[in-house]
């Protein structure tokens, strides 16, 4: 096999397969190979080294990376998996312990794991057995508190009753009735996986010598990611022998926001003095334009292992820099990039679109569905298919068509106002008995309902009718944006979401719904004409219609949108990087809260190592952003990008001609808007 491995690996992989005995960090880069490195390492210790598979385990983070590294093992092993293997997540690997050893913890072996429907229950148990109301503390927010907790395995961190100050509650109470409400169901929740087997670990000397004795030989990919709890697991399975591999990227550590520490893959060194280093730093991706921008840019920040990724791909062409005036514009180069790529036998799918934020997937899925470009949004759902976006375009057709029944039945009680399953009953009964329309109902509330349900459906009544004449041409992103205040939208986006950047995410997309009608506005006012609601309603249900045909025709064709936390992983020969400005990349709350760039700069790294062949980094002047233009400056990370490996692109817009599906569109739009068409180019 040795022979084999020679052929197939470089130098540094085969030194990274074939060192076995003691600790071992291979640092990763970008497209070097690593799953390629762990899976023939598992082969070589099965194969030549005759090593039982029930004494390896070789650990990875999501389901998916585990069952491909399971099929590449057994690709190597004669087409099975060797039984008794451990290939798994960290998650799998806690229930494991669990099943033989949670008893040791008082709880019986048939226990449950709660979702979080189920943690919701329990802790709203909890919350209102200890007397402390939604408004003090929502059980999401609890929820998402205690999680933090158990994965920075900070249990005993906990704020007391003698310094809580404005926090109207005690947290450490919260948490040890939570977790005894857990143990009283014999349940575990999704962070206890890994918080209680350490306490199995490090509370019984039985059960870690038990897998000191049968496991030898433990593998850790995307090591940099780990959190606290995590690596405790990690540290308390590792044997004498120390035989640990962590294989992984310091550089491609983007996930400090849910807990990873990169400090853990840094200090690696510190915690087995006897380590070996090897460094993969030959990538089989990229160009060597693309490695060496990458180069530039990671080396600004403060802390990290020194490594310099190189390519075989020598020379390729220069990184476009795309300067536009807006955030439509930057779109509408975007498609233009697209189509001029198309012309030089390039496919839809081999190009992706990255962004910072989700939000940001708006204008590019408008444009790009006027230009007939196929696209997929990946890791999120289509900005006009999201529930927040859905929940208020159906407001507006409500204040167009009061007789639309399904967009009144989907917002009457959205913000939750008080108007129940009960009372919605009832004045559809009292429609169906007087033959007319729910709306038309909605006027006799105080004649058939409890006073507080009539409060309530008047006020909801009044509120929609005091709209209506707020929606004139030329105002009307300002009236959407003085809507959303009256419905409150924002504080029930709160309510909902357990994770405050959860909502924060979603609230950003109703701005970001503002900022298109605002476009549409503006577009529409430049062809001379008064765009009414009504007009945008028509637009918006042109852009997100797509025919069953057009579907299947590019299912397997499409341009990829995504954020750059989501394309961690993937290539592809073209990559356009959108919003390459400060207050978008880095993120505006770094910026805010004074904190370090370091991650932003190792997200825009990992973005730019997923082009293979080509790089595309577009910055706009000026956003719209809560009804107001704001001017953009340059991120500093394309300053950090040397001069030799960039030219700032012609418009690629200049180059392209209005296919003929524009002309399709724009009769289509004529006959529905009345000559409302917003300008494309």
């Amino acid at each position: 096999m040795s022979n084999i491995l020679k052929q197939q690996l470089n130098p540094e992989q085969y030194s990274a397969v074939t060192t076995t005995n003691g600790p071992l960090l291979v640092f990763a880069g970008a497209g070097s190979g690593k799953t390629r490195v762990i899976t023939y390492r598992i082969a070589y210790l099965l194969n030549t080294k005759k090593v039982a598979p029930n004494s390896i385990a070789a650990i990875t983070f999501t389901n998916k990376s585990a069952r491909e590294m399971q099929k590449r093992v057994a690709q190597l092993c004669g087409g099975r998996l060797p039984r008794g293997l451990i290939i798994s997540t960290f998650h799998s690997l806690g229930v494991r312990i669990l099943r033989r050893d949670i008893t040791r913890l008082g709880y019986r072996p048939s226990f449950s794991i709660y979702d979080r429907d189920d943690q919701l229950t329990a802790m709203q148990i909890v919350l209102r057995e200890m007397k402390i109301p939604d408004h003090i503390l929502q059980p999401k927010n609890a929820l998402y508190l205690i999680d933090d907790v158990k994965n920075a395995l900070q249990e005993n961190m906990f704020q007391s009753d003698a310094d809580a100050g404005d926090l109207n509650y005690n947290l450490e109470a919260i948490y040890r009735a939570y977790q005894d409400r857990l143990f009283a169901c014999n349940a575990v929740d999704f962070n206890d996986l890994i918080l209680l087997p350490v306490h199995l670990l490090r509370g019984f000397d039985e059960v870690r010598q038990y897998y000191h004795a049968h496991l030898n030989f433990i593998m850790i990919d995307e090591y940099q990611d780990t959190n606290p709890a995590q690596y405790a697991m990690m540290r308390l399975l590792v044997n004498d022998n120390e035989n640990i591999c962590v294989v992984g990227d310091d550089d491609q550590s983007i996930y400090g926001w849910r807990g990873a520490r990169v400090e853990q893959i840094l200090s690696f060194e510190q915690d087995f003095p006897k380590a070996r280093i090897i460094r993969l730093e030959q990538n089989y991706r990229s160009t060597e334009i693309i490695l060496q921008a990458a180069n530039a840019v990671i080396r600004n920040n403060s802390t990290r292992a020194s490594k310099e990724l190189f390519s075989e791909k020598k020379g390729g062409d220069r990184i476009k820099l795309c300067t536009v005036a807006t955030e439509r514009d930057e779109a509408r180069e975007a498609a233009s990039i697209i189509t001029f790529l198309k012309t030089k036998g390039c496919t839809y799918n081999q190009t992706a679109i990255l962004y910072r934020t989700n939000f940001q997937s708006r204008p590019f899925e408008e444009v790009f569905r006027l230009r007939r470009i196929p696209f997929h949004v990946v890791g999120s759902i289509s900005f006009y298919e999201r529930k927040e976006i859905k929940d208020i375009l159906a407001y507006l057709r409500l204040l167009t068509n009061p007789k639309d029944e399904l967009s009144l039945m989907r917002v009457i009680n959205y913000p939750r106002r008080g108007i129940g399953t009960k009372t919605i009953r009832q004045l559809q009964d009292y429609a169906a008995a007087h033959a007319v329309g729910l709306w038309e109902t909605l006027a006799h509330a105080s004649t058939m309902l409890m006073k507080n349900a009539a409060a309530a459906v008047n006020h909801f009544y009044s509120m929609i009718q005091t709209a209506q004449p707020e929606f004139k041409p030329g105002s009307l992103a300002q009236a959407l944006q003085n809507f959303i205040a009256v419905i409150g939208i924002e504080d029930e986006l709160y309510r909902e979401h357990d994770d405050p950047d959860k909502a924060r995410i979603k609230m950003a997309n109703v701005n970001e719904l503002i900022t298109g009608l605002m476009e549409f506005e503006r577009e529409a006012a430049q062809e001379e004409a008064r765009a009414s609601l009504s007009d945008y309603l028509n637009y918006i249900s042109l852009i997100t219609r797509t025919t069953d045909e057009e579907e299947k025709k590019y299912k397997d064709n499409r341009v990829m949108m995504m954020t750059m936390h989501s394309a961690k992983g993937l290539e592809f020969t073209n990559v356009i990087i959108a919003g390459c400005e400060e207050g978008l990349l880095p993120h505006q709350r770094t910026i805010d809260e004074n904190l370090s760039v370091d991650e932003e700069r190792r997200l825009f790294y990992v973005g730019l190592t997923r082009a293979r062949d080509r790089l595309f980094l577009l910055r706009a002047q000026k956003r719209f952003r809560f009804g107001e233009e704001m001017h953009m400056k340059k991120s500093r990370f394309l300053d950090e990008i040397p001069d030799t490996f960039t030219e700032k692109a012609a418009r690629f817009t200049e180059q392209d001609t209005t296919p003929k599906a524009m002309e399709d569109y724009f009769e289509r739009l004529k006959q529905v808007t009345a000559g409302v068409k917003p300008k494309i180019s």
